[in-house]
């Protein structure tokens, strides 16, 4: 074996041990506690997070480098060992993202205090009719809430603006802006 892929693969096999710790370190953060973590120790799963991009970037460009030197019936195995590495890291930084990014507030209905556009509060069911109005209700469908889904979006009908537009003159451009 020529000494270049050696000192390659030394190298490789130094940087794949760091990541092994930093993956090590965060796995003892997350057996520690499964509640919301502090600032500080999301703080120290960024840095890591960090750290494990950069390694990364760095092993793919050995590995890389060891794949162009290294004979032809040892590509296979090295591509095998190289993805697998990868996937480690990549799940690992999946997990830190995870972990590390604060939940995001969902509207809950019961939350939201402007009253639809439009709100019926009383049908007549067809078995009783008003008695003295003569009003029969054919094509009136029942109310349905807009707020009892979870997954409901509110619309609201905005005006139109009307914009002004520039036409390129200098000497028009003050009064454009100002508009």
């Amino acid at each position: 074996m020529s000494e270049e892929i050696l000192r390659l693969r030394a190298k490789r096999a130094g940087n794949r041990r760091v990541v092994t710790k930093l993956i090590g370190q965060v796995e003892t953060i997350f057996g520690k506690s499964h509640e919301e973590l502090d600032a500080k120790t999301r703080d120290q799963l960024q840095r890591i997070d960090a750290m494990l991009s950069e390694k990364l970037a760095l092993l793919n460009d050995l590995d890389e480098q060891i794949l162009a030197v290294c004979k032809v019936e040892e590509i296979e195995k090295e591509i095998d060992e190289t993805e697998t590495f990868k996937m480690r890291i990549m799940d690992t930084r999946a997990d830190i993202s995870t972990r590390t990014t604060p939940p995001v507030m969902k509207v809950v209905p019961s939350e939201i205090t402007t009253p639809p556009a439009q709100v019926h509060t009383h049908v007549e069911s067809p078995e009783h009719p008003p008695a003295s109005s003569g009003f029969t209700n054919q094509g009136i469908q029942p109310f349905t809430n807009p707020f009892s889904s979870h997954q409901s979006t509110l619309k609201a009908k905005l005006p139109k603006l009307s914009l002004p537009k520039f036409r390129g003159s200098i000497t028009n451009w003050i009064s454009f802006w100002d508009a």
